[in-house]
């Protein structure tokens, strides 16, 4: 039996102009390789920027060596800056109080400056590129709360490609959003009464 239903459309939407740089981020999680191939090529995605702070994993498809040569017959290019853009590290002064990474920090240091410097002049010259590390939530990794934040210092807005691979937010979107309505709270009284 047939099914009728439409094959969806993967277009790009209208923040990523295929003539122009772009900046995508995405995590593997539990993507295959072959499937992460797949929505680079819906994108028109043809660098893959590789911004884990250990480019191992242990999936061995997703270590560097094994990547980079699945993507090289892909003909999308890999670059490791996870040297320079990693969110993790074992300098205590950019270690917080709970000996977690310090973003405010970690994004003054000269590295990370250099690895970022890399990304916008890829940027200017009209590479579209995907910021890559495992965790697929971009909220709850560095691809936004450090290089994403500090790429919209500079108007870059990173569009993060979402676990189902359909949904892109722009950067400007994840971190600016409003706080969740708390229905739950009395309403505040108000700041001025009338006599």
């Amino acid at each position: 039996m047939m099914d009728d239903t439409p094959e969806p459309q993967h277009s790009l939407p209208s923040e990523a102009n295929p003539s122009s740089g772009q900046i995508f981020s995405l995590g593997y999680g539990h993507r295959s390789l072959e499937g992460l191939v797949e929505i680079l090529r819906r994108y028109q995605i043809c660098w893959i920027i590789d911004v884990r702070s250990q480019p191992r994993s242990r999936r061995i498809e997703f270590c560097r060596n094994a990547i980079e040569s699945h993507l090289r017959e892909a003909e999308i290019g890999y670059l490791f800056l996870g040297h320079q853009l990693g969110g993790r590290t074992s300098v205590d002064r950019l270690l917080d109080g709970e000996g977690n990474p310090d973003y405010d920090l970690i994004e003054l240091t000269g590295p990370f400056q250099e690895g970022l410097e890399r990304l916008k002049k890829g940027f200017l010259d009209g590479h579209r590129m995907a910021l890559m590390c495992g965790e697929l939530d971009a909220n709850t990794c560095h691809r936004s709360r450090l290089i994403g934040r500090a790429l919209l210092r500079y108007s870059i807005d990173v569009l993060h490609i979402g676990a189902d691979a359909e949904v892109l937010v722009p950067q400007s979107d994840s971190i600016l959003k409003p706080p969740p309505p708390t229905d739950d709270l009395p309403d505040p009284p108000p700041l001025f009464t009338h006599p």
